[in-house]
């Protein structure tokens, strides 16, 4: 998006992102020309926005706690989500991959915490397979494993990256 949530000496302020952009292309293109040989990827974690209002964007996405709240373990101005095909946030990572395709033309994504999400569950999604039992083993809540929520997405990007775009993929977890 346009503007972005940056920590400036402890304090959460709006910042363009059009100046970053230009920079990083600038770092893509004199990587090219100074070594054509060398592989330059673009870094993405499909959880993390810095995005101005990204809770009212995302709202059907953000990573909650147990207790309904938004997960912030871990500092400003970083907001977590969970993808999906059909919430907005995966709508918006895909079109943020094309996007990177067509502005950087990178040789490849690399992809932070691939696998593995901070927050391991979610309780207002379900992943249609996982509950929490209670001490007689009944059914006590449909739960959603963040990894097995945000499966389906994973793979999509990875079929985008792989045969639509004809990258390559680094991912770690």
């Amino acid at each position: 998006k346009e503007m972005s949530r940056v920590n400036i000496d402890g304090k959460i302020v709006p910042r363009p992102v059009e100046p970053l952009r230009q920079f990083e292309k600038s770092m893509f293109e004199a990587a090219k020309k100074i070594m054509p040989e060398l592989k330059r990827f673009y870094y993405i974690h499909t959880q993390w926005s810095t995005e101005v209002d990204d809770y009212k964007t995302y709202a059907d996405s953000a990573l909650r706690t147990k207790d309904g709240k938004f997960y912030t373990g871990i500092e400003e101005p970083y907001h977590f989500f969970i993808p999906t095909l059909t919430n907005s946030f995966g709508k918006s990572m895909q079109e943020t991959l094309d996007k990177i395709f067509q502005y950087y033309d990178p040789e490849g994504i690399y992809i932070d915490e691939s696998t593995c999400s901070p927050l391991r569950l979610s309780y207002d999604m379900w992943d249609k397979v996982s509950v929490e039992l209670d001490r007689n083993n009944n059914v006590k809540n449909k739960i959603g494993y963040v990894t097995l929520l945000k499966m389906p997405f994973m793979m999509k990007l990875y079929d985008t990256i792989i045969r639509e775009h004809h990258k390559f993929i680094i991912g770690n977890f």
